[in-house]
């Protein structure tokens, strides 16, 4: 059917960049009959809103996350039907994608296709490298190495203290081992364990090297320690953060990238598999056409803009992944190979496909406790069983919210 519709798109992000609208420029090239609204979720329009208004939209795009409240609200439909119609090849994307999707979809569906991977990296500033003169970070460091790498340059020069390094995420060192906050089978806390200690361990190391506390722990809990220090002060030697982020960096920053370090106790073990997906509604009038609008964003020349601009594929193929970042001018002359090698080198750590669905609960509320192990007012044995009774009864509260 090729007569002319208007597709809702209910999305978590903004698509009015230059690169979505790009995206959605060829998509309409390719389908001229096919026109995508998009509503950003906000204060109003979020997509609770537009179902409880009656105005449910035909598409859904957010964090692969999403796709348990998609479910909660009964909007996401099951795709199988439509892959198998339009004969879509699962084998196409990236096994661990397909694995997660499974594991996030109701037993025996599968709701969502995904659209590209997060994939984080180390930036660091080659000015502060070169003014202690320290040899710069290569790919393929583990944890233990970075670490060491952030005393040498954190340091007081001038009145000016430069910081080490400044670790974005919690969850995600945890990830590549693969940790879980909950036992799947009684969704009770277990995070008194020696790997758990290992990763608060870690972050405890980071923050007491000497100049290295983050000056502001709100901010550092939630996620915005580090961009002002890395991008304007440039007073923060090395930054975790994903790939894309360098798309914003101003111009003369001189700066490079490495892959995400491993643990040494779990060699070549990445990230776990994450990303942005898109779903169906399952009140959508138009499930044939939004397909077709999501099969054509996991085609080869879809896959090959993203990565291209910064976007890390979710679609297994060799050739796109070597030409990430090459459309950008912020990552000219950059070490572009440092996503490829964090995907060819290593291999995602799966999560247990059986993990609870309030698993996050858990890794929120140990988030929370490393402003106190890094401060030394706890010690990380007594943080982590606090932590267990903080997760139980979080997710007991959440439970009977359901």
């Amino acid at each position: 059917d090729t007569s002319p519709v208007t597709l809702t798109l209910s999305s978590r992000y903004d698509w009015t960049d230059k690169i979505s609208q790009t995206v959605l420029q060829k998509a309409h090239d390719k389908f001229p009959y096919i026109t995508i609204n998009v509503i950003k979720q906000d204060k109003g329009s979020m997509l609770q809103d537009l179902i409880t208004n009656n105005t449910p939209p035909d598409l859904m795009f957010g964090p692969s996350g999403d796709l348990k409240n998609w479910q909660d609200l009964a909007v996401a439909a099951d795709l199988t039907p439509l892959m198998q119609n339009n004969k879509l090849d699962l084998n196409r994307f990236n096994p661990s994608w397909v694995e997660d999707i499974q594991h996030r979809s109701a037993k025996g569906t599968f709701m969502a296709l995904p659209y590209s991977s997060y994939s984080d990296v180390i930036f660091y500033n080659k000015d502060i490298f070169d003014k202690f003169a320290i040899s710069y970070p290569k790919d393929g460091m583990t944890w233990p190495e970075l670490l060491d790498l952030a005393k040498k340059v954190t340091r007081n020069e001038g009145g000016t203290q430069y910081r080490g390094y400044e670790p974005r995420s919690f969850s995600l060192p945890a990830s590549q081992y693969p940790l879980l906050s909950l036992d799947p089978q009684t969704d009770q806390a277990q995070v008194t364990t020696d790997k758990w200690a290992n990763v608060m361990q870690f972050f405890k190391d980071v923050y007491q090297i000497n100049g290295n506390m983050p000056s502001d722990w709100s901010l550092w809990l939630k996620g915005n320690q580090g961009e002002t220090e890395f991008t304007k002060t440039r007073t923060l030697a090395m930054w975790e953060n994903g790939g894309g982020a360098a798309n914003g960096f101003p111009t003369d920053l001189n700066f490079d990238m490495i892959a995400l370090p491993t643990w040494p106790d779990a060699p070549n073990q990445s990230q776990s598999i994450g990303g942005k997906i898109f779903g169906i509604s399952t009140s959508s009038q138009h499930k044939d056409q939004a397909f077709k609008f999501i099969q054509y964003m996991a085609s080869d020349e879809i896959q090959d803009f993203l990565s291209r601009n910064v976007s890390v594929p979710a679609i297994i193929s060799p050739t796109i992944l070597q030409d990430y970042g090459k459309d950008s001018t912020q990552l000219q002359g950059k070490n572009l190979n440092a996503v490829p090698y964090e995907l060819t080198h290593n291999k995602p750590a799966v999560l247990p496909a059986n993990r609870s669905i309030y698993d996050d609960k858990g890794i929120y509320d140990l988030t929370t406790l490393i402003p106190d192990i890094a401060t030394g007012k706890k010690d990380i044995n007594t943080a982590l069983r606090e932590a267990t009774d903080q997760i139980n009864k979080d997710v007991g509260t959440a439970k009977q919210q359901k």
